[in-house]
């Protein structure tokens, strides 16, 4: 179920027209032009995540049917792939963290093709995507982006959004690895708060090029190799 050029604008067009109208309010009340109560904020927070899927959903619906919403649904629970990418998706960004704080504490150092993009289109197409669909986080206290400055952001996202594509390739389009990799970096966040500091995002920036670096490779090798052959 591939996706048009303009298809795929209107798929991006309503996913950020659902998360700036949910988050609109909270920018508001941010801003104290309104008074949003702390519950009615947090859901409407939650809410505004879902954009992304329910634009996919809405879409595929409107040109495939209801099979073609059975058949998204069903790629979000593929697991017919090599275990070895579970345990990357679910252990990487722990493993991560955990090397971030040891290298912050040891030596103190100071220092996020499938719709027919080329490869040359594919960072700046996602920095433009990252700057609309976070934006109006960083406007919002008590979000993550509010306490990250937006470029250190835009420049780990990106990376980070790099290894979801990775892993949802080699698992056979598995959006649940994906999902696994995001909850897991999440969660990591949370227990190990490494971004909270300028040194921590650094480190943290750093260490994710090694399996950038390994990605890359990886799969230049392997392409090299069926050009060979």
């Amino acid at each position: 179920m591939k996706l048009s050029r303009k298809e795929l604008i209107k798929y991006f067009f309503i996913a950020f027209l659902w998360m700036w109208i949910l988050n609109a309010p909270r920018i508001l009340n941010s801003a104290a032009l309104i008074n949003l109560p702390i519950n009615i904020s947090n859901m409407l927070g939650y809410m505004a995540v879902f954009g992304l899927a329910i634009s996919a959903f809405y879409l595929t619906r409107q040109k495939y049917g209801n099979d073609g919403v059975k058949r998204l649904w069903k790629n979000g629970w593929i697991i017919n792939f090599n275990k070895k990418w579970l345990i990357i998706a679910v252990g990487l960004m722990p493993v991560m963290g955990l090397f971030t704080v040891l290298i912050m504490n040891g030596f103190n150092i100071k220092i996020q093709w499938e719709y027919g993009l080329s490869p040359a289109m594919i960072v700046p197409v996602w920095l433009l995507l990252l700057l609309l669909g976070h934006l109006p986080l960083h406007f919002i206290p008590g979000t993550t982006q509010y306490n990250i400055p937006f470029w250190q952001f835009i420049i780990q996202t990106v990376g980070i959004n790099f290894l979801y594509t990775w892993l949802f390739l080699e698992t056979k389009g598995s959006v649940l690895i994906a999902s696994l990799f995001h909850t897991s970096a999440n969660i990591t966040g949370a227990i190990i708060p490494y971004w909270t500091t300028d040194t921590g995002r650094w480190v943290s920036i750093i260490l994710l090029l090694i399996p950038i670096i390994y990605t890359v490779k990886h799969i230049t090798g392997r392409k090299l190799d069926k050009e060979v052959n």
